[in-house]
């Protein structure tokens, strides 16, 4: 970083521009200095190291290749070539980091889904035999180790984790191409309404644990019991929203059941559901990626839920 920064931003020679860095590391003084100011509140070291050169120059004399002296600078001005390449180190080493913590894991499977996930490559064109929800489960959990190493490497480059956050935007700001490792950004997961109906059509075939039938014979099954609905709202709320299935997914599970529960158990539904349900049922019988059955039931018990709402 800093040789580019000699040859691009200095102009010097690359020859010319090795030499200076051998003698500057290898000059105590600047060792000394470097690690007292180091630790002093509120410093970033990559601004440190460019200021800790700059002095150098100055101090020992060094010409430009124009023949002009440096000078001390009281605001170290930005440099592009040293702050790009800052940037490409740290996200390089975060993903070399979490590359080998996902290959220690047991496989490249988890980090290839972070590699599609940076891609925005859709679930369906991803290779391999891994279910949607097992994708979507090593996809949370690599961005959350290429959060934590990202965080890492970020708080070792300053004195002060108060500025955590300042090394953050510089990194979005010298790297606009990496807005998607913002951590806003990382955290949240966006499918396209292909891959929501291949979530919900394979969510659909899952066996509810300890009912031992599928979601889709539980919603459309005739025998199906107030109990079994009940129970299967219970789990679909004990799931982690964005960690095991997109919070959508959960919710569309939970207010088809709701639905069932309020077109065959009518008595069922509590006051305060009266008021909150048409909202949701709305909502469902809107999403384009759930199949048609699914729309024309949630629109059916809105219907209901407003004739019951009307009649007291």
């Amino acid at each position: 970083m800093l040789l580019s920064s000699l040859i691009c931003s200095h102009h010097f020679a690359p020859g010319k521009a090795r030499k200076i860095l051998e003698n500057f590391f290898a000059d105590q003084y600047v060792k000394d200095k470097f690690q007292s100011d180091s630790r002093k509140v509120g410093v970033c070291f990559r601004t440190l190291i460019r200021e800790s050169l700059e002095l150098y120059l100055f101090e020992k004399q060094y010409e430009t290749p124009n023949g002009k002296h440096f000078q001390p600078l009281d605001n170290l001005p930005s440099d592009p070539f040293f702050d790009r390449q800052w940037a490409q180190a740290i996200i390089h080493e975060a993903m070399r980091r979490v590359r080998e913590i996902c290959l220690a894991e047991g496989g490249s499977e988890l980090f290839e889904c972070l590699l599609d996930d940076l891609s925005s490559r859709s679930y369906q064109e991803r290779p391999g035999t891994l279910s949607l929800r097992t994708r979507y489960r090593n996809s949370e959990k690599a961005k959350h180790y290429l959060l934590q190493q990202l965080e890492a490497l970020l708080m070792s480059t300053i004195s002060d984790p108060r500025l955590v956050m300042q090394e953050w935007q510089a990194l979005h700001q010298i790297l606009p191409e990496a807005v998607t490792l913002d951590p806003e950004i990382l955290t949240q997961h966006f499918l396209s309404s292909q891959d929501m109906s291949a979530f919900w059509l394979e969510l659909q075939s899952e066996t509810v644990p300890g009912l031992d039938r599928t979601f889709r014979a539980l919603i459309q099954g005739p025998d199906t019991t107030l109990a079994e609905l009940q129970k299967t709202r219970q789990i679909i709320k004990q799931q982690n929203p964005g960690s095991t299935l997109p919070l959508e997914l959960l919710e569309a599970m939970l207010y088809t059941c709701l639905a069932v529960e309020l077109l065959r158990f009518k008595t069922s539904i509590s006051e305060t559901q009266r008021r909150t349900l048409p909202r949701g049922l709305f909502w469902l019988s809107k999403q384009q990626w759930l199949d048609p059955q699914t729309r024309a039931l949630a629109a059916q018990a809105e219907q209901e839920i407003q004739h019951l709402t009307a009649n007291g």
